[in-house]
């Protein structure tokens, strides 16, 4: 890949990243799983503005860049994936 490549799918994973609601999801769903119902809830919105983000979230855009996302107890590694 690219370096430029590699950048914008770095700024669109960022950007998905950027809503205060999908940073919320992500802190609530490393707790536990929970229900769709359940997040909404939690965070005074309503079920399907939760599963449009969780949408957003499930398949991002950088897994077709060759970037794999890792998630772990401390954060979110991304490493270029190597064939």
């Amino acid at each position: 890949m690219a370096p430029s490549d590699f950048q914008d799918c770095f700024c669109n994973f960022l950007k998905l990243l950027a809503d205060r609601n999908r940073l919320k999801l992500l802190g609530l769903l490393a707790n536990r799983e929970q229900s769709v119902e359940e997040l909404a809830a939690q965070l005074q919105l309503k079920a399907p503005t939760v599963s449009h983000h969780l949408a957003r979230l499930k398949k991002p855009a950088w897994w077709r860049c060759g970037l794999k996302a890792i998630p772990t107890c401390t954060g979110l590694i991304l490493s270029q994936s190597r064939p």
